[in-house]
């Protein structure tokens, strides 16, 4: 018993400047996903006529061909741009101890896209006129020859991005909004009267002949960015909190709210939490759109030739080569004109607004200038410990241990007398 009694002074002692343990605080979360994109509406219609010459150095043809371009498109496009904004927070508090509130800003992965639908007719005409020889043996020939082609497309591109905050600007270069390859009709009369006497009046189809795309240059500018407005008020602060936290890029922002050492149970911490997207310039330019028709004119050639094969060999590779050399004065390349442009509205909106213009530019502007993303109301209470773990209960316990040794010294003192 004698070794009993310096424990319990001890740990009389070291209970009575025991603090209260601060255990686990309980934090929550709210969150919410937003797509700040955008779209934008364009038309483009287009006809060209031209008429290219077509002749060769050693004079082997001479000819022109006239091309016919005639097109329609619908064009959709713009970005889907989403963004994750978090505010963690804890659900009660310690008197005496800073609440820490945590507010995320998150990029998340978005993309930009353009989407094109319509209708193309493309009409290559060649009249030539061949003088030629081989091996002493003669090729004179009229060339009237047409090239059809009528469809309709339905195709998209898309690249990958994320979600710009702050100050940005980035190139993407050389994208093909689409690209699939087609038959062409063919239509050929031809009037030879060396080595033979032939007339040929044929039409005929060259499978995956010609091959169809849209190209463009993008360029992104973003001066953007997120503003907090935090208001903190309640009986258990030292003090009210008025501020305001930026974001110019993606990251966690951290507000410290200071609590009163002697805030009770009774006492509340009410706090507000809006963020707000702010927009400077933000913008998608689509440049030098384009519309690029590749024939295919080695297999042209090839098909054609086959239509001379009941005359000498030397003569069907001889038209061939003509047909693709003739062929290789055609440029399928046209700016694409733009002839209206809508307004840009956000992504989950389908009204749009249109207005004319000239060019083969499409300039995709983001429709917000200033937008609330998130605004929360948070009240968080006192934390409730249990009885065992409160600041009294302690002090109890020690006066109870001391109280103990003393009286058990006492005691022992009385007997021993």
């Amino acid at each position: 018993m004698k070794k009993l009694i310096p424990i319990l002074l001890i740990s009389g002692l070291l209970l009575v400047q025991i603090n209260v343990p601060s255990y686990a605080q309980n934090v929550k979360s709210t969150s919410q996903v937003r797509d700040l994109g955008w779209v934008t509406n364009a038309e483009s219609t287009g006809n060209v006529e031209l008429n290219i010459e077509a002749s060769d150095a050693l004079g082997t043809y001479n000819g022109y061909i006239y091309v016919y371009n005639d097109w329609n498109f619908s064009i959709v496009c713009g970005a889907s741009l989403p963004i994750n904004l978090t505010v963690l927070y804890p659900t009660e508090f310690t008197p005496g101890e800073n609440l820490t509130v945590n507010i995320s800003a998150e990029s998340l992965p978005g993309y930009i896209f353009f989407n094109t639908s319509g209708d193309h007719k493309l009409n290559v005409t060649i009249d030539s006129d061949v003088n030629t020889g081989h091996e002493g043996q003669q090729l004179n020939l009229s060339i009237d020859m047409s090239l059809f082609l009528t469809n309709s497309y339905d195709t998209s591109f898309r690249a990958d991005i994320d979600t710009p905050i702050g100050n940005v600007t980035k190139s993407i270069e050389a994208q093909m909004a689409h690209s699939n390859s087609m038959a062409l009709n063919v239509k050929i009369n031809v009037d030879m009267q060396q080595p033979t006497l032939t007339q040929i009046n044929q039409e005929l189809t060259v499978d995956s002949s010609v091959t169809m795309h849209v190209s463009f240059d993008i360029i992104i500018v973003a001066k953007t960015k997120i503003l907090g407005h935090i208001i903190a008020e309640g009986s258990a602060l030292s003090k009210t909190i008025n501020t305001t936290i930026e974001w110019t890029e993606e990251g966690i922002k951290s507000i410290s709210l200071p609590i009163k050492s002697n805030a009770s149970s009774t006492d509340t911490v009410d706090l507000s939490v809006e963020l707000e997207y702010i927009v400077d310039e933000f913008y998608i330019e689509f440049n030098n759109i384009t519309l690029i028709t590749d024939i295919d004119e080695e297999k042209i050639g090839q098909r054609t030739g086959e239509i001379f094969n009941s005359t000498a060999s030397w003569v069907i590779t001889m038209m061939e080569q003509i047909i693709q050399s003739i062929l290789s004065h055609y440029n399928g390349s046209f700016p694409m004109n733009i002839s209206s442009i809508s307004e840009s509205e956000p992504i989950e909106q389908l009204e749009l607004s249109i207005k004319a213009t000239d060019g083969n530019t499409i300039k995709s502007d983001s429709p917000y200038s200033e937008e609330t993303l998130l605004s929360e109301s948070i009240s968080i209470g006192a934390a409730i410990k249990p009885w065992y773990m409160r600041a009294e209960t302690y002090v109890i316990v020690a006066a109870i241990v001391g109280c103990v040794a003393v009286i058990y010294v006492v005691t022992r003192k009385n007997r021993k007398k």
